[in-house]
């Protein structure tokens, strides 16, 4: 079997596959929304899993931590590289000052989310509520995020698919 094209049905199927291969580029905005929706839901999932301190400290920087500091300091930023890589992503976890670009510093102030994570900070190595608390925050968002991630993807595609 001998299948013929003309030259004007593959100039035509060309500029559709080059369209579609623009899919991240031109809808940029709306998939950078969805990608923070995404995100946020981890950051849902930590917050109800962080326990508060038992007590109020003062650390090396004289800076004063309050109960609920690392519960605060969670949320979604993009990261500051603005190249056609970074374009669409998303971050999410305890923010620093470290970025400077994240958000007011009145809630950047989850530096020591590491020490926490690994269980390292205080007297007693190892041990404390939260050690590993990003981690299993991760580990039972992740299908819930990835559900949400292929459904508002997949509805974004088709919507940009029927207007080519």
């Amino acid at each position: 079997m001998h299948i013929k094209f003309d030259d004007n049905s593959t100039k035509a199927m060309r500029r559709k596959l080059e369209r579609l291969a623009d899919f991240g580029i031109v809808n940029e905005k709306e998939l950078r929304k969805a990608n923070r929706e995404v995100a946020k839901m981890y950051v849902k999932t930590a917050r109800r899993n962080i326990q508060p301190m038992d007590r109020e400290f003062t650390n090396v920087r004289r800076n004063r931590m309050y109960r609920n500091t690392l519960r605060r300091s969670m949320g979604v930023w993009r990261p500051k590289a603005d190249d056609r890589f970074t374009r669409n992503i998303m971050m999410a976890g305890p923010r620093t000052s470290l970025h400077k670009r994240v958000a007011p510093y009145s809630k950047t102030d989850g530096f020591f989310a590491l020490w926490v994570e690994q269980g390292k900070a205080g007297k007693n190595r190892s041990t404390g509520r939260n050690v590993g608390v990003f981690e299993k925050s991760a580990k039972s968002a992740m299908p819930q995020m990835r559900t949400k991630f292929l459904s508002e993807y997949r509805k974004r595609f088709g919507k940009y698919v029927r207007s080519i």
